[in-house]
């Protein structure tokens, strides 16, 4: 894997935040490869583990929100789930964001 620098950190250029998403997203869009079969799981298997990682911790951190929310979280997981499509599937890098000067 090659890194280079992109250039200076867009909390430096004076950006509102739409320009900085808009060019995030951009550059983000460019790396999109299709997703290997079988290397990494599906969509529905993510959401699948998604919902019962809230029901879990909804549980071990003793239910810091109420269960309505947590219900819906897990609702929104099952009907992501539902809706996966291996065909569609990319891979691409999942934690976007604008990097700060130190």
């Amino acid at each position: 894997m090659l890194l280079e620098r992109l250039g200076r950190p867009l909390a430096t250029l004076g950006w509102p935040a739409d320009r900085q998403i808009t060019a995030i997203t951009a550059t983000l869009a460019r790396g999109w490869r299709p997703a290997s079969s079988g290397r990494l799981p599906t969509g529905a298997a993510k959401a699948e583990w998604l919902a019962g990682s809230i029901t879990g911790a909804w549980r071990d951190l003793g239910k810091p929100c109420t269960e309505r929310a947590a219900r819906r979280a897990i609702d929104y997981a099952a009907e992501r789930a539902s809706r996966a499509d291996p065909g569609n599937a990319v891979l691409v890098h999942g934690d976007a964001h604008r990097c700060r000067r130190l």
